[in-house]
């Protein structure tokens, strides 16, 4: 199977190529699952961060912390500045800590699955060698776990861009 790729709308050259797993693939797919899930633009980690930020909750927040920093700086009493000061640091504090637990919710569960079924990926699809003296693993049932390569611009080689896994249902 081959495709022809494109990066940032511009046709290219390279090829992209689903092939048998191979064991050396291991840290790239982790690297690349971490990647995608977690820290990437696009993840899901990120993106539940970023709508987070325009939710009625967080303009709650951000309008509270404006009104305790007015209080604050603006106030003519000293309770007032206080008050004030409590305010916008409580508030600040919560929202932080609210994004802190909502982006440790994805960091937990994704190395979770870093930790079961990518930390050996031939043994939870149930792979087996295809062959004497090959590289690659096949799926030996419903399992199983393939590559998406592609070549790189200078085609000095290639790189893992994605994958394919068929898990217990």
């Amino acid at each position: 199977m081959s495709l022809k790729a494109s990066h940032a709308g511009v046709a290219t050259t390279s090829d992209i190529r689903v092939r048998c797993f191979r064991r050396q693939d291991s840290d790239e797919v982790r690297d690349l699952f971490w990647l995608a899930m977690a820290i990437g633009p696009g993840s899901p980690r990120r993106i539940a961060l970023d709508a987070a930020l325009v939710k009625p909750a967080a303009k709650a927040a951000y309008t509270l912390i404006l009104l305790g920093l007015s209080a604050t700086f603006m106030a003519q009493s000293r309770a007032t500045k206080h008050f004030g000061a409590i305010l916008s640091l409580s508030v600040a504090v919560i929202f932080l800590g609210y994004r802190y637990l909502l982006s440790r919710s994805f960091t937990d569960l994704f190395k979770r699955w870093l930790t079961e079924d990518l930390a050996d990926i031939s043994s939870y699809y149930h792979m087996h060698p295809a062959g004497d003296g090959t590289e690659d693993f096949v799926a030996s049932g419903p399992r199983g776990f393939w590559v998406v390569e592609s070549d790189l611009p200078d085609k000095s080689g290639t790189e893992i861009v994605g994958i394919i896994a068929l898990g217990e249902i």
